[in-house]
């Protein structure tokens, strides 16, 4: 039996915190840096998570978010190693548009994948980076 989506409850991104952040608080050349995360994906029953950003459009990592990304990464692979989850990392989903719907390329981790392989990966189904 296949389940109905839950309803989106954001239905748009908010840049007005985002914007508030960068005019407000301090500014890189302090050493301060701030990025988001895209989404978190949890299988909480079977303790698995992986942190995703996505890039639509063809978009890149800003060098900043790379650095501060690869940092996150390993410090949430030793936390997930300390409370005995299977962190399946932390990953760059590229689209060429702004859906794997509407994108003819998409890539994970700079490896072009199919749109199912995608959803086998997000699913907790394979790894297909291993």
């Amino acid at each position: 039996m296949t389940e109905e989506p839950r309803e989106e409850q954001t239905f748009k991104r908010d840049l007005e915190f985002s914007q508030w952040v960068r005019h407000t608080l301090r500014k890189p050349s302090t050493g301060f840096v701030a990025t988001d995360i895209d989404f978190f994906f949890q299988d909480y029953k079977n303790s698995k998570l992986m942190l995703i950003e996505v890039k639509t459009r063809g978009g890149d990592q800003r060098w900043s978010q790379k650095k501060q990304f690869q940092e996150l990464d390993a410090l949430v692979k030793k936390g997930a190693e300390f409370y005995g989850r299977d962190y399946w990392g932390l990953h760059i989903i590229k689209l060429s548009g702004r859906t794997p719907d509407d994108s003819s390329e998409i890539y994970l981790d700079d490896k072009l994948v199919t749109r199912k392989q995608l959803i086998s990966f997000l699913n907790f189904e394979d790894k297909l980076n291993e």
